[in-house]
């Protein structure tokens, strides 16, 4: 597993139930990273086997200074979201406060920010399948 090579074993390691909405049947943990997988075996869920998703939070005890692609990561601008990634971003306020969104060619990356203005600094990033604590 890449991640195992790039982090080292996860803190937390945590089975998914079967009818999870996650899509994935692992819940691993690296500090403020948090990584869905799907293993599908003969016992364990149907589906995409593989990476599902993963949600990066506030910084934690065990931080990784871990970015998009184009740079963002925890504690970026709203002007460097649309410095980055240009049109493809849509900065709103939706049902938890405010929060952004970049639609790309696979996929979509949203978060959640402090304010909506340039000034405003993301809390957290996550794209794929994600569910649980974050």
């Amino acid at each position: 597993n890449l991640l195992r090579q790039a982090f080292g074993e996860p803190e937390k390691n945590q089975q998914l139930p079967a009818q999870s909405t996650c899509q994935a049947t692992r819940r691993l943990q690296w500090g403020s990273l948090q990584v869905l997988v799907n293993e599908v075996t003969s016992v364990s869920g149907a589906g995409r086997p593989g990476f599902a998703g993963w949600f990066l939070g506030a910084p934690s005890a065990t931080t990784h200074d871990l970015k998009t692609e184009k740079g963002i990561g925890i504690g970026s601008t709203v002007a460097g979201l649309k410095a980055a990634y240009g049109a493809d971003v849509t900065v709103n306020r939706g049902e938890s406060g405010p929060g952004f969104s970049v639609t790309l060619a696979n996929g979509i990356i949203l978060g959640q920010l402090d304010g909506l203005t340039d000034a405003g600094k993301v809390k957290n990033i996550q794209a794929g399948n994600y569910c649980g604590p974050g």
